[in-house]
C-alpha cells in the first residue's frame, strides 16, 4: 500500500474500493488473517463507505465478492 502507516482496515479498504475481492483474495493481501473484520471495524469510523456482497464468476463457478462503495 502507499500508506505504509496507515490501519490495517485501510488499506483492505482501499483495495476494496479498487475492485471486488473474494473472501482468498482479501487473505492474499497479507495485511490481515481476519481481513473481513478490519474492514467492517474500518467502515463503523468511516462515514459514507458502504460494504456491498457481490458475485464474481471464476471459471463456471459463482464466489462471493466484496466491494466497497460511497453510500
Amino acid at each position: 500500500m502507499a500508506n505504509r502507516y496507515a490501519t490495517q482496515g485501510a488499506c483492505i479498504t482501499a483495495s476494496l474500493m479498487k475492485k471486488p475481492h473474494t473472501y482468498m483474495e482479501m487473505i492474499g493481501l497479507g495485511l490481515s488473517i481476519s481481513p473481513w473484520r478490519r474492514v467492517g471495524e474500518y467502515l463503523d469510523r468511516t462515514p459514507g463507505l458502504k460494504l456491498v456482497k457481490t458475485t464474481k464468476k471464476v471459471d463456471d463457478r459463482k464466489l462471493t465478492a466484496w466491494l466497497v462503495v460511497k453510500a
